[in-house]
């Protein structure tokens, strides 16, 4: 597969009102059967000769076209950075153990590095996943079937396929195995042998990726956030956030190095909208509700650090807060993630579909 920047991103103040709430929602809307480009058409083609071996060098480049909202967090960096850290390694090991043993591997220890890719909003079908890290395929397997007793088992291009319904597993290599609708399953596996297009190919969200991730290979974020917006998704939303209807794509990417570095990015129809987009923006932030919001959280240190900057008919909001804020920040993360975590904690048939981390 061809090589190229791979990264990953997060959320902020007014951009969680554009972006994180955007993608949360996104995710946990599930998705619709799997819309592939279609035949014939440019994106249906192969992007490379078929390989015989499945190749899971390049994570991003195993999404197929067809998605509207993909999430690429990068595990191993979350583990490493003193940011995160402590909001991994502090779930509760009774809950931690639950999930485990109904996905069969521990999503924090064990995954390197997830993928989530979302199709339409709204309708009630797995997430498509991409997973890379270390994994016991036969626990993998079997934990699947255990909350799918009638799963049987199919071949696509020679890799093994366990599949239920509208729920379908399979590992591409050792290292890396898919979960999703049957359809999107085979159009991973697809990927991995070098036919049809991938998500670099979209021009939606292609695009977004390369404007947020313009470094290279080297050059990866924690946590990329990228939707493609349309009517579904911001009938979804709601008004409760800044969704303008020239508004066609988003993007959220999250750096946690010495500081913790988030940029937002919408694109819009002509800069007019961008610039309207801009002033409602700085209207938030300079809105007393906001900071006392901000603040009851412990995130009143955003505001000051926040930049709101318009290039043409992009929007861009960045924040970066450094490492004296750091204890107070995942203090508040922590509180942040265990509420979106809800229920059991588990991920369990939340929608994240088969073989899901869920939330981290």
């Amino acid at each position: 597969m061809r090589g190229r920047g791979t990264c990953a991103s997060g959320s902020e103040a007014a951009s969680a009102s554009i972006v994180g709430r955007v993608a949360f929602v996104a995710v946990l809307s599930g998705c619709g059967g799997w819309q592939g480009p279609p035949p014939g058409s440019a994106g249906a083609q192969a992007s490379n000769r078929v390989k015989d071996q499945p190749d899971d060098r390049d994570l991003p480049a195993l999404i197929p076209v067809g998605v509207q909202t993909v999430i690429d967090v990068d595990m191993a960096a979350l583990r490493r950075s003193a940011w995160t850290s402590p909001i991994m390694e502090g779930r509760d090991p009774k809950t931690r153990a639950t999930k485990a043993e109904a996905l069969g591997y521990d999503d924090v220890e064990d995954v390197d590095r997830i993928i989530y890719a979302v199709t339409t909003v709204g309708v009630a079908a797995p997430t498509l996943v991409v997973a890379q890290g270390r994994f016991q395929s036969s626990r993998v397997e079997d934990a699947f079937r255990a909350r799918w007793p009638a799963a049987v088992v199919d071949r696509w291009r020679g890799i093994l396929v366990l599949s239920s319904g509208e729920n379908a597993i399979a590992f591409l290599t050792a290292r890396t195995f898919t979960s999703g609708a049957p359809t999107a399953v085979r159009a991973v596996v697809d990927r991995a042998h070098g036919v049809g297009a991938d998500i670099e190919a979209d021009p939606a969200l292609g695009t977004m990726r390369r404007a947020l991730c313009p470094e290279g290979p080297d050059a990866r974020p924690v946590i990329l956030a990228t939707i493609a917006v349309d009517d579904r998704l911001r009938a979804r939303v709601g008004d409760a956030v800044l969704m303008p209807r020239e508004l066609r794509q988003v993007g959220l990417r999250v750096d946690a190095g010495q500081s913790l570095d988030v940029n937002a990015l919408g694109i819009l129809d002509d800069r007019k909208s961008a610039s309207a987009l801009g002033r409602r923006l700085g209207m938030l932030l300079s809105d007393p509700m906001t900071r006392l919001g901000l603040s009851a959280i412990g995130l009143g240190m955003l505001l000051p650090q926040t930049r709101v900057t318009i290039d043409g008919a992009r929007v861009r909001v960045r924040t970066s807060i450094d490492g004296e804020a750091r204890a107070q920040v995942t203090a508040s993360l922590r509180v942040l993630v265990d509420s979106v975590r809800g229920g059991d904690g588990t991920g369990v048939g939340s929608g994240l579909g088969a073989g899901s981390p869920g939330s981290w």
